[in-house]
């Protein structure tokens, strides 16, 4: 059983719908970390560059050293308190490139990446959870449309408009997922044949409490 430290810090992987910015959140939440979602950091950068725009609504991802910038920059304006509470990366690393980027970065800040989560998830349930979800382009909150029918479109947590992701279509949908397998795989294998990095796979077929009481359990956190 895994204990928590304050300078644990975590990489969480898994593919389209796998619910890891929602276990993220919960482990941000639980643990007090920082959190680091390049999802989020993309989107936002969206809005204002049409560029990047186009490559998230086609299924595409940034480059490597487009979102390696991003992520040395999101570091180093937060060096101070990534050391001193942990950190998870959500949506990073992506690619084997990434992940060698990553370990030199933190490396060279005496940072340790001690836990890799990996969140394993089949294509079809991926397709039915994504097609049906809706976002609070607030708050980030995220929330099943069959849920949502007959109650409330509008965001619990803030009550704002909830919307659908321009990128959750169903070719678009299927070209993440087929990156994911060939490009995240082989993270996951680097991650694996690290000495000092625990692996946790996590079955991501559970609801989404069940797959928290997975890494709860793996994790020994008192909630």
């Amino acid at each position: 059983m895994i204990m928590h430290t304050n300078r644990n810090n975590y990489v969480i992987l898994g593919p389209p719908g796998s619910g890891k910015g929602t276990q993220a959140r919960k482990l941000v939440f639980h643990l007090n970390l920082m959190y680091l979602s390049t999802g989020e950091i993309c989107r936002q950068l969206a809005r204002d560059d049409n560029g990047i725009k186009s490559i998230i609504e086609s299924g595409r991802l940034l480059s490597d050293i487009q979102i390696t910038t991003l992520i040395r920059r999101y570091i180093k304006d937060n060096i101070a308190q990534i050391k001193n509470k942990g950190i998870i990366f959500d949506g990073f690393p992506r690619t084997l490139q990434q992940a060698k980027d990553l370990s030199i970065i933190l490396d060279n800040l005496n940072i340790k990446l001690n836990i890799v989560f990996v969140i394993k998830l089949k294509l079809k349930e991926s397709m039915n959870r994504i097609l049906g979800r809706k976002i609070c382009n607030v708050c980030s909150s995220i929330y099943n449309y069959e849920h949502s029918v007959g109650r409330s479109i509008h965001c619990a947590t803030c009550n704002n408009v909830l919307i659908e992701r321009s990128d959750d279509k169903v070719n678009t949908l299927k070209r993440r997922f087929e990156i994911y397998q060939k490009q995240t795989e082989v993270v996951i294998e680097y991650y694996n044949n690290a000495p000092d990095i625990v692996m946790l796979f996590i079955d991501g077929e559970q609801n989404e409490q069940q797959v928290f009481q997975q890494i709860n359990k793996k994790l020994n956190i008192i909630i």
